[in-house]
């Protein structure tokens, strides 16, 4: 037969629009004449058939025979088909094929063409093909022709449809094999079982394509795919137990993650009892380490070997009376690195799933850090260092877990839908975690190269050859050439020597500079170097300090504070903010007053020095703002440690927790405020300061001699102030001359000034923002903060501290200043077109010149579309608090979420800590108890345990109770020390009032015995506790806590342990219909339940 013979059949029947059933016709006719030596008698054949067009003739019969020879009419005919899909001039020749192959079905044809379909390019007739194929299939009742297909579905088809890569074909070509496969595999009884890693990968692709283009079909698909193929090692995705009646949550929290051994049995044997008790304590210690962890990357607290020495002991510390086996080293960091994984995978799903009601970001960081650098570093000093560790951890992680991570990474880097099915496993190329954990293991020369590709082989995108194998710090000098730094500390010391103050602000230049390339590649940097690295800074910083070479002081506090690459952040895991907190504390408060003025006062001829002893408090009060308002670092628990002295005496702390506060009186001693010489001085030298800045222009030399920068921070603000005022008032109307005494400001001695007026700026603009405002009020108002914000000139000295103060509290300001913009609809009208520059010059520029100072280096908790200034297309309205409430995910929502978490008995919390915190703050620590105490005590004896299926015993609503205070204990208490003062306090035999005096505690008002659920303004503000709580905090504020338990009974008031301690003492002082007997004795339970924790728990 030549080879166009069959085409110009073909054609010319398609060119007629001849039907698909006459084609076939006309072929078996055609067949037959051109091979007669394969024909078999016609009568023979005739009495096979059975009814209908798909049964086999004498043609199907010869194509049966062994193919292979020259002649074969199975190769040829596969060709020609081939050809014709390829020539696509008309979309019938598509329905041809498929009545041949198919409709008169035979599977010799179909093994011999499926493969040849990866390689035909016209895409447009291959989706033709299999959407009538499927159509066909739809409908397909005849019993032989679904026998034979069950037989090739195993062996042909589905082979040959999972070869397809899915990545690179279009959503329709994607759409039409699902509906394809999904027609096909219906028909097959038993599941197919699929060996090879790449088929499987080609299926998770193709879900996860599919669920991005249509998600109902999608969840069809899904079904289907779970029932019908077994993919071999890996558990269905989508199993339930017949023993849950609850909708479960897609996130890797789910009572599924680890599936009960539970039989659906009424009755268990002993057997099975055991299992239970077993699988109970599994989940209960995976809990246990998920808020130990957590609390731990929360809380700063250190990572030395007493971290692997307590991790250890937490199994023992939870259940005391079983043997525990002695695990070696290894063992347990196999143990460690599965659990962190997991840990962080349930981090990030509740993150993607259940937190779009926030932008919290700073504890992720965390544990990013922890997994790419400090876990391999605690690898590195404390294991044996040899690979087969990492491999058995990394073999023993859960697919979940990786799929989770892998979700959650491909989110972030593409910006695509994300997959809603957690449990539906999809290979990603997007590098994760666990890629940056086996690069810093390989540097560290635990593991060789191509570890990383021999582990995560579906990762094709990672060069083994190009992994660093050595943990040496390198730079590339000015010559262009790369040197490695054998000397740390004198590394940085020698760049700080060459470094320009005015560069450290430009990321453009920071490549000039030795120590700021280092620190703008931190995340490349080796663990062993990092902790050197980090170790050195703090030296350095030490011994700047005290031995005043202010100059490297300055520089290197200013280098911080950008935190470049999140540098400063990794440097605080290694070293704790504590340290870092009160070595800036000491400068400023003893320091600076015993030793840095008088240094002024003899080299006051050295303007150089002057601007170096000036900039020093600035950048140390600046630095304190940061650790304070960014990372969240409490300065109460470190005062006792801190000074002796009455807290009211240290001047960065009270600056520092009063940045919105400008006071309408300004003292030049605020410690003697009352005495008449002291008031009068602060008088006369407020009235100089006005009238040299708004009068004459000029600041006289008196003035700058005789004022310390500790007043100048507290001065310009109140000047700021009051002139913003008066003219708000209209008592001063010259605007040329306020903006010219605002620029001095800009002074290097005045900046630290700025550091109070821009937070008080958000709650002034806020008041300002309303209708009733007039709009050249408004304009005055912006020139004025156009002066500071956005000045044409800085001095090289400025610029780097005033960009800096930008950054300190630019998203609330920024989300003010929106409001000020003359769309009022852009809010209202996001996915539509819009223009960023409709507002008011003054006003635009402000904003981005925030924008810009938040893009140069990384912030935590913001939007991060904020930053996003190059797309006019506004997909939603940007978030300016990094945590609110809407009518969709209420207050009442979200407590809800967590008390059902507990009652499930879930391995980790539905919210995640840094997100509970926020909620627990808001609705007050005491509501908060008291209101999930109630509704689990409720849920366990009316509903039982979730997912148990008789009523629940005491033991297992005993053990529901457990979870919610072990969860109580490790959020309260962050270290040994606090957990012992704590438990003193608790069981101290005399009773002992909030107030630190002997006697019980005094409660004048009576909390509401009840709670209504819906009512969120309650919950939203504690209305409950309030009046109560007040009174407490006002009494402790007052009171000096002289001893180690009263400080650390101030230090630790807000806990929930301290609160249960308050209501067990309060019985008796109530009403009587307040708490009965039966409450006490519940309370006593939770008393010694909460005591009994604090003395076992691992902290």
């Amino acid at each position: 037969m030549e080879s166009k013979s069959l085409n110009t059949l073909a054609l010319r029947c398609a060119a007629r629009k001849i039907p698909a059933s006459e084609f076939l016709n006309l072929y078996k006719e055609f067949y037959n004449e051109t091979f007669p030596a394969n024909s078999i008698d016609n009568d023979e054949a005739k009495t096979q058939e059975g009814s209908g067009s798909q049964d086999k003739t004498d043609v199907e019969e010869s194509i049966s025979k062994p193919v292979g020879s020259k002649n074969d009419p199975v190769a040829i005919l596969c060709a020609e088909f081939m050809k014709l899909l390829e020539n696509g001039k008309y979309v019938i020749l598509a329905d041809y094929v498929v009545e041949v192959l198919f409709v008169n079905y035979h599977s010799e044809l179909v093994r011999e063409f499926l493969p040849k379909l990866k390689d035909l390019m016209n895409k447009g007739i291959l989706i033709h093909f299999f959407s009538k194929s499927c159509a066909f299939f739809v409908n397909l009742t005849d019993n032989l022709v679904i026998s034979q297909l069950i037989k090739d579905l195993r062996a042909t088809i589905v082979p040959c449809i999972l070869e397809t890569n899915f990545c690179d074909i279009s959503n329709e070509l994607v759409v039409a094999i699902a509906k394809f496969l999904q027609a096909v595999l219906r028909f097959t009884p038993q599941p197919i079982q699929i060996n090879s890693e790449t088929y499987r990968d080609n299926t998770f692709n193709l879900t996860k394509r599919l669920s991005l283009i249509n998600k109902i079909l999608s969840k069809k698909f899904a079904g289907i795919i779970d029932k019908k193929l077994q993919f071999k090692e890996v558990l269905g995705p989508f199993t339930k137990d017949s023993t849950l009646d609850f909708d479960n949550s897609p996130s890797i929290t789910s009572p599924q993650f680890i599936p009960s051994p539970l039989p659906s049995m009424k009755e268990r044997s002993v057997t099975s009892s055991q299992s239970a008790i077993k699988y109970k304590d599994l989940k209960l210690l995976r809990y246990y380490k998920n808020i130990w962890l957590n609390s731990k990357l929360m809380n700063w607290q250190p990572f030395d070997s007493e971290f692997i020495s307590n991790y250890s002991a937490i199994k023992s510390s939870l259940y005391p009376d079983q043997v525990q086996n002695i695990q070696n080293v290894d063992l347990l960091f196999t143990d460690l690195i599965e659990t962190a994984f997991t840990c962080f995978a349930q981090f990030v799903s509740n993150k993607l799933y259940h937190q779009s009601n926030s932008t919290y970001n700073l504890l992720e960081r965390k544990w990013i850090l922890f997994l790419s650098k400090i876990l391999p570093l605690l690898v590195y000093k404390n294991s044996s260092r040899t690979a087969h560790v990492i491999g058995n951890a990394l073999d023993g992680i859960d697919d979940k877990v990786i799929k989770a991570i892998s979700a959650y990474y491909q989110e972030n880097d593409d910006g695509r839908s994300r997959n809603d099915d957690l449990f539906d496993d999809y290979p990603s190329t997007s590098l994760d975690i666990r890629h940056d954990f086996i690069k810093s293991l390989t540097m560290l020369g635990v593991v060789p190269p191509v570890f990383i590709t021999n582990y995560l082989r579906g990762d094709q995108t990672v060069d083994s050859k190009a992994l660093a194998t050595t943990d040496d710090l390198t730079f590339t000098n000015q010559q262009g050439i790369i040197e490695i730094v054998n000397d740390i500390p004198n590394f940085i010391r020698s760049s700080l020597e060459g470094m320009e103050m005015e560069n450290v602000s430009e990321p453009t230049l920071v490549s000039s500079n030795g120590l700021l390339q280092v620190l703008s590649n931190f995340d490349t940097v080796s663990p062993t170097k990092q902790f050197e690295l980090a170790n050195a800074v703090v030296d350095m910083l030490s011994e700047s300090s005290t031995t005043f070479e202010l100059n490297t002081f300055v520089k290197l506090t200013a280098v911080l504070t950008f935190n470049y690459s999140h540098s400063l952040t990794s440097i605080l895991m290694y070293v704790t903010p504590e340290v870092l907190t009160k070595l800036y504390l000491e400068f400023v408060d003893k320091h600076w007053n015993s030793q840095v003025l008088g240094k002024q006062e003899t080299d006051g001829e050295s303007q150089f020095e002057n601007v170096n002893i000036s900039m020093s408090f600035s950048w140390a009060i600046l630095m304190l703002t940061i650790l304070y308002k960014q990372y969240h670092i409490d300065f109460v628990s470190m005062r006792a440690d801190y000074t002796t002295d009455n807290i009211k005496n240290s001047f960065a702390i009270t600056f520092v927790e009063n940045l919105p506060d400008i006071s309408d009186l300004f003292f030049i001693d605020e410690k003697n405020s009352d005495d008449p010489e002291v008031q009068v001085k602060s008088h006369k030298l407020v009235r100089d300061w006005l009238n040299d800045l708004f009068v004459n222009g000029s600041l006289s030399d008196s003035l700058l001699q005789n004022i310390e920068p500790k007043q100048l921070a507290i001065l310009v603000p109140y000047i700021f102030k009051q002139v913003t005022l008066a003219m708000e008032i209209g008592a001063v109307g010259d605007l040329q001359n306020l903006i010219g005494g605002f620029e001095y400001f800009l002074q290097p001695f005045m900046l630290v000034g700025l550091i109070k007026v821009m937070y008080w700026l958000e709650q002034y603009l806020s008041c300002l923002k309303s209708d009733e405002t007039d709009e050249k009020l408004i304009q005055k108002v912006l020139s004025l903060l156009n002066t500071i914000i956005c000045p044409s000139t800085l001095n090289e000295d400025s610029k780097a501290f005033h960009f800096a103060v930008l950054r300190l509290n630019a998203i609330p300001l920024l989300g003010i200043l929106y409001q000020f913009r003359s769309n009022k609809h852009a809010e209202s009208n996001y996915g539509i077109y819009s223009s960023d520059n409709e507002g008011n010059p003054t006003l635009e520029l402000m904003i981005s010149r925030l924008i810009s100072s938040l893009s140069i280096s990384p912030v935590y908790d913001i939007d991060s579309t904020i930053l996003v200034t190059d797309n006019n297309f506004v997909q939603k309205p940007p978030k300016f608090q990094s945590f609110f409430v809407t009518n969709e995910i209420s207050m009442n929502k979200m407590l809800t979420n967590q008390m059902n978490s507990f009652w499930s008995l879930h391995s980790s919390t539905y919210y995640n800590l840094d997100f509970l915190k926020t909620l627990i703050d808001t609705l007050t620590p005491k509501q908060f108890l008291l209101d999930v105490l109630r509704t689990l005590e409720y849920k366990v004896e009316t509903l039982g345990v979730k997912d148990v299926r008789n009523k629940s015993s005491s033991n297992e609503s005993d053990q529901v109770i457990d979870y919610l205070f072990y969860f109580l204990v490790l959020y309260d208490i962050e270290n040994s020390e606090d957990a012992k003062a704590m438990a003193q306090f608790m069981e101290d035999t005399v009773d002992i009032s909030i107030n630190g005096d002997s006697g019980i505690v005094k409660q004048e008002t009576q909390p509401k015995s009840e709670y209504n659920p819906d009512d969120d303004i309650d919950m939203l503000f504690g209305e409950n506790d309030t009046s109560m709580q007040a009174n407490e905090e006002d009494t402790l504020d007052n009171k000096e806590l002289k001893s180690d338990r009263n400080c650390a009974l101030g230090k630790n008031r807000h806990t929930f342990g301290f609160i249960i301690h308050e209501i067990k003492l309060s019985y008796g002082t109530l009403e009587s219909d307040s708490m009965s007997y039966e409450d006490y004795k519940k309370i006593c339970e939770y008393h010694s339940r909460y005591l009994k924790m604090l003395k076992t728990c691992i902290f």
